[in-house]
């Protein structure tokens, strides 16, 4: 969606944003309402950004968690090994935090797997990487 106020809702928009964040826009414009077209171009411009940088970083992280499971085998995210202590905290942290939902087909909660396979509890039987 791309934002395209008139000029009557620029001139309502423009008290809503701090002076802080439009002074570069207000020292590039000779206008106030073009200082706000300038800031509004700055938001599309951010958002279109935002979808090349999303997909760059899923391409980049699918290409390290491949390498790393060439090198390390498909559970490299299960060595202990591999990792500083505060990341194996923050591995236990979020295991200790997954909410696993019920089974759809038979309503009952699901299990989560054993000790042995979360992060710190040596694992043995580390999840696989499927889920």
């Amino acid at each position: 969606m791309q934002i395209q106020p008139t000029a009557a809702q620029s001139r309502l928009l423009e008290p809503l944003i701090s002076r802080p964040r439009l002074a570069p826009f207000l020292s590039a414009a000779a206008m106030p309402a073009a200082a706000m077209e300038l800031y509004l171009w700055n938001v599309r411009l951010s958002a279109a950004f935002g979808e090349v940088i999303t997909l760059a970083e899923v391409i980049l992280r699918n290409a390290m968690a491949e390498q790393l499971a060439a090198a390390y085998g498909p559970t490299w995210y299960a060595r202990p090994e591999l990792f500083d202590n505060r990341t194996m905290n923050g591995f236990r942290t979020t295991w200790r935090n997954i909410t696993i939902p019920a089974d759809p087909a038979t309503r009952k909660p699901a299990q989560k797997p054993s000790t042995q396979s979360r992060p710190g509890s040596s694992w043995r039987n580390p999840p696989s990487a499927a889920g």
